[in-house]
């Protein structure tokens, strides 16, 4: 007990006169913070600081306080500490986390004014009330209120399998705060609990259905933080009108994921008294439930699998070109398989085991785009076999993804088989790789060859939307001028076709092609080039089909190498018809040098040998003489004949030495007449005398001329 003594002074004229009144009173008890007294929020408490010690508190920024008294707080998980207090002195709240007092929580140098609050952490704290300086300290009266997990950033963390009790009393926070899943907000109080998944993609139920729970509750899932909510699920009168949350599969989630839950009751201003807890379940999910994480399947092995649990389901994979799958919910496991041949033969089949009712999906590489899928070829099962056009090149990546069909949403067991059946590469699969032809027969294949005919320059009709594997043949012309030929006619097991190029790898050009001469089989022939010319052979298919082949290659020379058939030119006689200068000549008109011919489709001329005979040409005038003419015949490829000779005799029309004269041999005798007169003698008159005949070569004409002597009726005299 203590006394306090407190004076009255008045002043009079004979001096001071002292009145004192006295209050006997206690200590406090808790003015030792080990004596703090414990307070709750359920609890209000009256208390003073008379008599109370004095304090520093390392909260007060001067370090100096009035005296001092201590209460203790336990909160279970971080919360909102607020205080309400009424006081007749100005009093300091002080929050230490234990009596060593050597750090300071929270300092409020208001006191009481304004019911202040402050978060505090989990655990045991220290709440001292003191005056403002040494000389303050009377009565107050004290409550506090613990708001545990009204905000979000004070949720209260679950465990699984636990069940916890819960309130909305005197929740700061209001579901029309917060995001719609779908369902209409309205003002009701909410509080927050935070869970930590356990499981990889667990089955999650939250469910607030205990018989502890005696009011209308709502659930709502949300992931994100407290800044950025994004709803899971929400659920309301799953049971009766109290809620189970569950996350649907495409909303699992992964391990040691963080979700806030949100519980209020789904009517306006309504608070809600409740037990909740969290179930959680592992589920054992295939580790090929996603694309990314297909599984290696081998040629010819059966793998044993199963769809359930996928997290996978079929609607959110790309469609196939011959069916839908937007409303199909199957779960979907994946497998891949690398192709080990070009273009080869590939089945891809369920049927072995017929558990539930399987559909086979097929994708190149990834999962963008789906190239074919079927259902129950095999009873339930499926089987997809693979045409031409989508055959892949070796190496090629194939994802297989197998599911249900529409009405399935759990999936099941199967066995799927590959099966790829295909050949070896050709060694000759491009143009630098060509193989070497020669004369004569070659077995080939365009099986297994990875080139593929739309890769080359159109040759022909070209027009395949595919192209079709191909491989390659180099042959080099052994013949002038040769006809050559490429063909197929041999024998073949699928429709083959023909290209030659010439020209190098690099800059091919077409020069023949064909397809169906001898049935489905294939023949070219060229002509026309030197010797030592560079063809390529390119055999393929007009649409997507690859088999063995036949290829034959031959060479012919189209002239005689003997020379051409020669008739030559015959022997002529020419008369000379003309004379100049007393020199008999004819015109040479035309010389015939007769004829020539060789092999179909080559050619031949004559030609004059000049270094042989008389070189005489039509238009030389010809004089008297024998004139030999030599030729031979020429084919196209320069053989020649045997040497051909002629002659061309010119002969005069008429003898040089002129013609032959015969005349008479009798005298002519005159008689003088006396009726005859010549220079006064008698006189005979010659008469007209046959002067005789001439010849001359045949067809040459002559005449006899006097050229001396008397004329006929000349006057002659003795």
């Amino acid at each position: 007990m203590i006394i306090i003594a407190s004076p009255n002074v008045a002043s009079n004229k004979k001096g001071f006169q002292t009145q004192y009144s006295i209050v006997v009173t206690e200590y406090p008890l808790n003015d030792q913070c080990d004596d703090s007294i414990i307070l709750t929020d359920i609890s209000a408490e009256s208390g003073f600081t008379i008599g109370a010690t004095a304090q520093r508190s390392l909260c007060s920024t001067s370090l100096s306080t009035g005296p001092m008294v201590y209460y203790s707080i336990s909160s279970p998980t971080p919360a909102t500490l607020q205080i309400s207090c009424t006081a007749d002195f100005n009093t300091e709240l002080h929050l230490f986390p234990d009596c060593s007092m050597d750090s300071c929580l929270a300092y409020i140098p208001t006191g009481c004014q304004g019911n202040p609050s402050v978060d505090i952490p989990a655990g045991d704290l220290i709440l001292a009330v003191s005056g403002s300086n040494f000389s303050d300290g009377s009565f107050f009266d004290l409550a506090i209120s613990l708001y545990f997990n009204d905000m979000c950033e004070t949720a209260e963390e679950l465990f699984p399998f636990v069940e916890v009790t819960g309130t909305t009393v005197n929740s700061r926070s209001s579901w029309s705060d917060l995001i719609s899943c779908g369902t209409p907000l309205v003002d009701s109080p909410v509080v927050f609990y935070t869970y930590t998944t356990i499981y990889d993609r667990g089955d999650l139920t939250i469910s607030t259905c205990s018989e502890e729970t005696t009011t209308d509750t709502f659930i709502n899932i949300f992931a994100g933080n407290c800044n950025n909510l994004n709803c899971l699920s929400e659920n309301d009168n799953s049971c009766g009108l109290n809620a189970k949350a569950t996350l649907d599969a495409e909303n699992r989630l992964p391990i040691e994921t963080t979700i806030i839950i949100a519980v209020h009751s789904p009517n306006n201003n309504e608070i809600s008294n409740f037990s909740i807890i969290v179930e959680e379940t592992e589920i054992i999910y295939p580790e090929n439930g996603n694309c990314q994480a297909a599984k290696e399947i081998f040629n010819q092995v059966l793998e044993i699998g199963s769809s359930v649990n996928s997290e996978t389901l079929r609607f959110m994979l790309p469609n196939c070109p011959s069916q839908d799958f937007s409303g199909n919910n199957s779960p979907v496991v994946f497998y891949f398989y690398d192709t080990q041949f070009n273009y080869g033969e590939l089945v891809v089949d369920t049927c072995s085991l017929q558990k539930f009712d399987t559909v086979i999906s097929l994708f190149v590489s990834d999962c963008s785009e789906c190239i074919a899928s079927n259902d129950n070829v095999c009873g339930t099962s499926s089987l997809i076999s693979l045409p031409y056009p989508l055959r892949q090149l070796k190496g090629t990546t194939i994802t297989i993804a197998v599911h249900g069909i529409d009405s399935d949403s759990d999936g099941g067991s199967f066995a799927l088989h590959v099966q790829e059946i295909g050949h070896v590469e050709p060694s000759n699969i491009n143009c630098h790789n060509a193989i070497e032809l020669h004369e004569g027969i070659t077995q080939g294949t365009t099986l297994g060859s990875p080139f593929l005919s739309t890769q080359i320059p159109i040759c022909g009709t070209n027009d395949e939307n595919f192209g079709s594997p191909s491989v390659f043949y180099n042959y080099i012309s052994t013949q002038e001028n040769s006809v050559i030929r490429f063909d197929t006619c041999f024998g073949g097991s699928f429709d083959s076709y023909l290209r030659v190029y010439s020209g190098d790898c690099d800059e091919m050009e077409c020069i023949a092609f064909n397809d169906n001469s001898c049935g489905l089989l294939s023949s070219v022939e060229i002509s026309g080039f030197p010797i030592g010319s560079h063809f390529l052979i390119v055999v393929s298919a007009p649409e997507f089909s690859a088999g063995n082949f036949v290829l034959r290659a031959s060479e012919e020379l189209i002239c005689d190498p003997d020379g051409p058939k020669y008739e030559c030119g015959t022997s002529k006689t020419l008369v000379t018809n003309q004379i100049r200068d007393g020199v008999q000549f004819v015109v040479l008109e035309d010389l015939d040098l007769g004829f020539c011919y060789d092999e179909e489709g080559c050619s031949c001329d004559i030609q004059r040998e000049e270094s042989k005979g008389d070189l005489i040409e039509v238009g030389d005038e010809l004089v008297s003489g024998v004139y030999e003419v030599y030729t031979i015949a020429v084919n196209d490829l320069g053989f020649s004949s045997d040497e051909c000779s002629f002659r061309v005799n010119v002969e005069n029309q008429c003898n040089p030495d002129g013609p032959q004269l015969r005349v008479p041999d009798k005298t002519v005798v005159l008689s003088t007449r006396s009726s005859c007169t010549f220079e006064g003698q008698k006189c005979a008159i010659m008469p007209a005398v046959f002067l005789g005949t001439c010849s001359d070569y045949e067809g040459c004409t002559c005449e006899v001329n006097q050229v001396d002597g008397p004329q006929a009726g000349a006057l002659l005299i003795p």
